[in-house]
């Protein structure tokens, strides 16, 4: 009771195993309780659990996953429950964007190169929304000898600004208007996190062309895999214009 689950989890097929977690959000206070479990693919048994905390309120609605970590970004929300447990708005009704940057927390996975760490946390000045995640991978090391999740990239459907102010604020009127260019174009972020004792450094771009896409996916064989190479998501416009509904696909090498 209290405890939700995330909206998409993910199979490892290196492993055998599926991947996801489960999230309880606090009346007051500032962090979430999430408890990311791996369950075997082919017999559905428990096979490990790891308990962490985000520094949110809100639940991000998607994750990603590497062979060492498991990365969480966190949008710059704000909670405001009490209208809702009142009646007096709907759940979208009680959330707000602040216009800061968004947050990575990047946790160690059991079994990989970072197990036994503790999470790291990535502070970004970037107000960006993450919406979907289409694949994390850990660059190799030198020589081609495996990974030591030092280096690691992550593909994230999201609209590149948002300021503050009501969520989805911008839509506006009973249905969304997608001619005015008045919402977000949805596209494919690039984010490269080098670690480092003590931190990260991250860099970020939009690839894809930057054209208007969303629900990025990969070949399931290659979930958290450095051997990915495309990532098929839906195509909106080549511009990168308003969010329009989806007209195509696209691939991205």
């Amino acid at each position: 009771l209290g405890v939700a689950f995330t909206a998409h989890p993910r199979e490892d097929r290196k492993r055998g195993r599926v991947v996801g977690w489960s999230w309880a959000a606090p009346l007051v206070g500032s962090s979430l309780s999430v408890t990311v479990h791996e369950w075997d693919a082919a017999s559905g048994a428990l096979l490990a659990s790891t308990p962490t905390a985000l520094p949110s309120a809100i639940a991000p609605h998607d994750f990603a996953l590497t062979d060492s970590w498991y990365i969480f970004a966190l949008n710059a929300m704000q909670l405001n429950l009490f209208p809702y447990v009142l009646g007096l708005t709907g759940p979208v009704g009680a959330l707000r964007t602040t216009g800061e940057g968004a947050v990575l927390v990047l946790v160690p996975r059991p079994g990989g190169a970072a197990a036994g760490r503790e999470p790291l946390t990535v502070r970004t000045e970037d107000p960006y929304f993450a919406i979907h995640h289409a694949v994390a991978c850990e660059e190799p090391r030198g020589g081609g000898g495996g990974s030591d999740g030092e280096t690691i990239r992550l593909y994230t459907a999201a609209w590149p600004v948002v300021g503050a102010g009501p969520f989805l604020g911008d839509w506006g009127g009973d249905v969304p208007l997608y001619d005015d260019g008045k919402i977000n174009p949805t596209l494919l972020l690039e984010t490269t996190l080098r670690l480092r004792e003590g931190g990260a450094s991250l860099e970020r771009s939009y690839v894809a062309g930057g054209a208007c896409i969303d629900h990025p996916h990969v070949d399931p064989r290659f979930e958290g895999d450095g051997r990915v190479r495309y990532i098929f998501m839906s195509w909106c416009n080549a511009e990168g214009e308003s969010g329009s509904p989806p007209g195509g696909y696209c691939r991205f090498d």
